[in-house]
């Protein structure tokens, strides 16, 4: 009976400890209906940024981003004008509560991708020339990637089989505020 009555207090203990751990669902005030957040870059204790993608199997790409900056209780999003609905968005990384950069590729023939800043929350997005990855379809941004709020790298895929195999890398020291600041490292494709 003792034993019965120490497993009931231990239950009970763990029971009541884990109606104590739940996840709180938060909206990120995307408008459309299913859209899902691929990915999330955390700048501090209270600053997350994200962008949305299409999560209802469509396929459709979205140019929207959205932020926190109170550990994600509460959520602000809008819109990334980049000048045509034929490019994506498929990294996103933040550096604080005004500044993010996303790497943007081409979803149909005839455009480029790049990485993209915004230094204003997210109400105008600057394409960072100096990173051109204008290649074509041979080139087009993966990720982008920063240590601090200079220092970064932005990486493309690698050329296909029977081009000219190679990746296109480019680096900055400064935020990529100037143009030649971002230099491109290329490598041999093995």
């Amino acid at each position: 009976m003792k034993k019965l009555l120490l497993l009931s207090l231990v239950l009970c203990g763990f029971v009541s400890k884990a109606q104590q751990i739940y996840w709180e669902e938060k909206s990120t005030t995307f408008v459309t209906t299913s859209t899902s957040t691929p990915q999330i870059s955390y700048a501090g204790p209270d600053v997350v940024w994200t962008y949305g993608a299409a999560g209802d199997g469509s396929g459709d790409f979205y140019q929207i981003w959205g932020r926190s900056t109170d550990g994600g209780e509460t959520w602000t999003s809008g819109n990334i004008d980049l000048g045509t609905a034929d490019l994506a968005i498929g990294d996103i990384m933040a550096i604080n509560a005004t500044t993010a950069y996303i790497a943007v590729f081409p979803n149909a023939a005839g455009v480029f991708g790049g990485v993209y800043r915004t230094v204003d929350s997210g109400a105008t997005w600057q394409k960072q020339t100096s990173a051109s990855f204008n290649s074509g379809s041979d080139s087009f941004t993966d990720w982008v990637h920063f240590w601090d709020a200079n220092k970064g790298l932005a990486v493309g895929d690698p050329a296909p089989a029977g081009s000219t195999g190679y990746y296109e890398i480019y680096t900055t020291t400064n935020g990529g505020d100037n143009g030649l600041e971002f230099l491109v490292l290329i490598s041999q494709h093995l």
